[in-house]
C-alpha cells in the first residue's frame, strides 16, 4: 500500500508540473517505438524506471509486433498494437485517431519520433495528458543515446536520475554457470561489421582461453549475405524469433558481436559482452549492460 501511495504522489508532482488533469481512472500510457531491437534497447533503463516509478499504470505500445512481444516477455509491454497495420496510416498521416484507443483511458504519450502537430492534436482528444516527443536519432545529444531518453522522460515525469544505466535494468537470469559462448559476426549493416577473419580469429583465441561450446547466432541479414556460409564448420542456431533470440541468450554466458541489436539484447541481458564498434560511436551508440565491453575499432 505504501508503494502505490508513493507512486501516487509522484504522479500528482508531475502532473503539477505539466498542468496535466488527472483523471482518477487513466491508469494507461500511449507508447510508440518503430525502430529496430537495439534502438528499442535504448529506451529501457527509461521505461524500466518509469515501471518502478508507477507500478499501477499499464503500458499500451505501437510498434512492430516481435520487438513488443519480446518487450512483454521482458515486462514492459502490457499491450501493443501494430504500427504497420491498415489502422495506424491515418493516425501516422495526422487524420484520424484509430477506434482501438478511443476508449482506453490514457493519462499521456511518449513517441520516438520527430515532435509532430498533426499527431500531438490527434493526442490531445483523447487524453488532457501534455504528449512527449523524443527524436529517436538527435543529432547532436553529447551523452549515450540511451542516457539521452531517459532524461527526457525524467524530466516529465519526475523520476530519480541514474548513475549507471545498467541500474535501471532488472535481472532477466541468464544462465551464469553456462559453458556457451555465441558469436554474432553480422548486423543490420555491412559497414558496421568486422572482417570474418577476425571473428575466426577471435573464435580460436576463445578455444584457448575457454572451454565453453561456440555457437553462431545468424539472422535474417547474415543469411541474405551468405555470411554463414564462412562458419559452417561450427554450430549455427537461426532463431524464428526475437523471443526465441533471448531464450537462447539467456542460456550463454558469454557474447562476442558486432554493433547490432543482438549484441545490445546479449549486453543487457547480463552477459559478459564484448562489442566490436567500427562505423558508430560506442559512446553514443554503445551497449550499455553491467558486464559488457565496447571496444572501437
Amino acid at each position: 500500500m505504501g508503494s502505490d501511495n508513493s507512486a501516487l504522489k509522484r504522479l500528482n508532482q508531475s502532473q503539477k508540473k505539466y498542468k496535466h488533469v488527472l483523471n482518477k481512472r487513466a491508469s494507461y500510457i500511449l507508447l510508440c517505438h518503430r525502430g529496430a531491437i537495439g534502438d528499442f534497447i535504448f529506451t529501457w533503463p527509461a521505461i524500466f524506471s518509469l515501471r518502478k516509478a508507477y507500478p499501477e499504470i499499464k503500458f499500451v505500445w505501437i510498434g512492430k509486433p516481435d520487438i513488443l512481444k519480446l518487450g512483454q516477455k521482458k515486462g514492459i509491454v502490457d499491450q501493443y498494437f501494430d504500427c504497420e497495420s491498415a489502422i495506424f496510416i491515418d493516425f501516422f498521416n495526422g487524420n484520424k485517431i484509430p477506434d482501438s484507443l478511443i476508449n482506453i483511458n490514457f493519462w499521456t504519450a511518449v513517441f520516438w519520433m520527430k515532435k509532430d502537430e498533426k499527431i500531438e492534436k490527434l493526442l490531445n482528444n483523447i487524453f488532457a495528458g501534455t504528449s512527449l516527443f523524443i527524436d529517436p536519432f538527435p543529432e547532436n545529444p553529447q551523452k549515450h543515446v540511451a542516457k539521452y531518453y531517459f532524461d527526457s522522460i525524467r524530466n516529465k515525469f519526475n523520476l530519480s536520475d541514474l548513475k549507471n544505466l545498467w541500474e535501471a535494468i532488472p535481472d532477466f537470469g541468464y544462465n551464469r554457470n553456462s559453458k556457451t559462448a555465441l558469436i554474432h559476426p553480422g548486423s543490420g549493416s555491412p559497414k558496421k561489421n568486422m572482417p570474418v577473419e577476425f571473428f575466426k580469429t577471435r573464435i580460436d583465441l576463445l578455444r584457448k582461453k575457454y572451454d565453453h561450446k561456440i555457437k553462431i547466432i545468424a539472422g535474417p541479414a547474415e543469411i541474405e549475405r551468405n555470411l554463414i556460409n564462412d562458419f559452417l564448420s561450427e554450430e549455427i542456431i537461426c532463431p524464428a524469433t526475437l523471443s526465441a533470440l533471448d531464450d537462447i541468450i539467456l542460456e550463454a554466458s558469454l557474447f562476442v558481436g558486432n554493433d547490432s541489436g543482438v549484441t545490445h539484447l546479449a549486453a543487457i541481458n547480463g552477459l559478459d559482452s564484448f562489442a566490436f564498434y567500427k562505423s558508430t560511436d560506442p559512446a553514443i551508440w554503445g551497449t550499455f549492460g553491467e558486464k559488457s565491453i565496447n571496444l572501437r575499432f
